[in-house]
């Protein structure tokens, strides 16, 4: 449906490959997620996991997976007077980059940062709801914020290192916007879900 609907998009192109690899990657997102899988599969020891561990492990994941898209190709420069010529671009005024551009682009570039990044703060939120009885809960907040804040700093700081990519104080703003929507979103559904019974 979504291919279908780019056909009258003017600045989207359709094609088949992205249905098949969408389709794949839910199908492995599926696979994954489904704890009873992998225990049919021999895995005993992720069956008994514990539901904090599961959310641990799907933060490192997809943090792995943020690192990925938005640094590809990966051609990492680390010469110095490129780094120092590139870091000046964190002190352009907010906004700017998407002003000058077309409407098309920044409406893109907004919701790529912001949808890419929700499902952080909704692992952080899921994290914090499954939090093992014997660990401080004082802390979770704390190394939450420090997540929210410093992943989207980590990925745009690596950006000065790529020739490709344009490392941007506003791309760090909407990332770290949809980490904290995805993480309020959630916690606003556990507390209906809490006050609505069993």
């Amino acid at each position: 449906m979504v291919e279908i609907a780019q056909l009258f998009v003017f600045s989207r192109t359709t094609d088949t490959t992205d249905t098949v690899t969408a389709a794949l990657g839910a199908g492995v997102g599926a696979r994954l997620v489904s704890t009873q899988a992998l225990h049919d599969r021999g895995g005993h020891v992720f069956g008994r996991l514990h539901p904090f561990t599961w959310s641990l492990l799907g933060l490192a994941l997809w943090s792995v997976a943020l690192m990925l898209v938005f640094w590809y190709p990966y051609d990492f420069h680390l010469e110095r007077q490129f780094l120092l010529a590139r870091v000046g671009a964190f002190s352009k005024v907010p906004f700017s980059t998407y002003y000058f551009g077309t409407e098309y682009r920044a409406v893109t570039e907004l919701l790529h940062k912001v949808l890419f990044f929700a499902p952080l703060g909704v692992l952080l939120a899921l994290g914090r709801r499954r939090l093992p009885r014997g660990l401080p809960r004082g802390l979770y907040w704390p190394l939450a914020i420090a997540i929210t804040l410093g992943l989207p700093l980590l990925i745009e700081l690596g950006q000065v290192a790529l020739p490709g990519k344009y490392p941007d104080n506003t791309d760090w703003l909407l990332e770290v916007m949809g980490c904290v929507l995805g993480l309020v979103a959630t916690r606003s559904i556990q507390r209906r879900l809490r006050s609505s019974g069993p």
